[in-house]
């Protein structure tokens, strides 16, 4: 995920879980950048309290919570001889 932000001066990132400053290693990399990467992700992971603190000149201001869902994709096995078939279990010659 990534965050935007523009401001006088150099901007530092902090990534979050709710209030809990992320570290690289694990799961994450990329948490003092803008662009924080999950990779290898598993239930632990998800959740809607990510987010970011950015810091420049002027003070700090941290986004508005995101979330993460991991979703399992599902495999189909096709028979082999699917293709000679029809929906009426009959053979196609």
């Amino acid at each position: 995920m990534y965050c935007t932000a523009s401001g006088g001066g150099t901007l530092s990132y902090q990534w979050r879980r709710g209030t809990n400053n992320l570290s690289n290693g694990d799961y994450y990399s990329g948490v003092t950048t803008s662009v924080l990467t999950i990779s290898n992700a598993d239930s632990s992971c998800e959740g809607n309290d990510y987010n970011c603190v950015v810091t420049g000149t002027c003070g700090s201001v941290t986004t508005n919570n995101a979330s993460v869902y991991l979703y399992t994709a599902t495999a189909f096995d096709t028979p082999s001889n699917a293709a000679s078939r029809s929906p009426g279990g009959a053979s196609i010659q």
